[in-house]
């Protein structure tokens, strides 16, 4: 990625980073709408807004910045940026997606009837949705196994995504967590939950529970 973007306490979002492509030029937002989620993928960015819209800035080329048009009193709720491609959640519960498809990243799976999408997460060529029975499923991009969802036992669910450029990780509602895809980096080897002492300057605490996780991309 070339740039940042930050949302701040206010409501507004600021860039910095390189510009040639304008993906650090935020849009003015209008009176009394504030952004609510803000996601950067190469050179362009996301901007989830407060009344449901979500707006762009930055490279087309894919037309990864061509959102979908939302049907009458539909509104978007989560936005999530890839290499170049976005996917965004829906208040119906159903999820889009634009951008480069040469994968199938923006091929969306389909839902049984009473199952919605809860979370979506854009990587480099593949995305990763949660779904509302607590199962994760992905399309795109497969060639490091990213797309390969590891099974659950019975009674565990999965409660939050989140997919890098080449790599998956998942949040179990048991609090563990599993990463598959490339590892080249040691992206995918999972610390084990122990006493983190070094890291809490503690004597006996112990981790067992891990409540939010990111993927990211591996150094360039």
């Amino acid at each position: 990625m070339d740039h940042t973007v930050l949302l701040r306490s206010d409501g507004r979002a600021v860039a910095c980073g390189y510009v040639y492509y304008n993906q650090s030029n935020i849009p003015a937002l209008d009176t009394g709408v504030t952004y609510a989620q803000v996601s950067a993928g190469n050179s362009y960015t996301v901007l989830l807004r407060s009344d449901g819209h979500v707006v762009t800035c930055g490279s087309n080329a894919y037309g990864q910045c061509s959102i979908p048009a939302l049907g009458e009193g539909l509104l978007y709720t989560q936005v999530s940026a890839g290499a170049n491609h976005v996917v965004l959640l829906r208040s119906d519960g159903h999820a889009v997606a634009c951008g480069r498809n040469d994968k199938g990243q923006c091929n969306v799976p389909e839902l049984e009837t009473g199952v919605s999408y809860t979370q979506v997460s854009a990587g480099g060529s593949h995305t990763v949705f949660l779904r509302s029975d607590g199962r994760a499923v992905a399309c795109g991009s497969n060639s490091a196994g990213q797309c390969t969802v590891p099974a659950l036992e019975q009674g565990v669910s999965y409660i939050q995504v989140s997919a890098g450029t080449e790599h998956t990780v998942l949040l179990r509602s048991d609090g563990r967590v599993v990463a598959f895809g490339q590892s080249r980096y040691g992206q995918c080897s999972v610390p084990p939950l122990k006493c983190w002492s070094d890291l809490f300057s503690c004597r006996s605490r112990r981790v067992d529970y891990i409540s939010d996780l990111r993927a990211s991309a591996p150094p360039s």
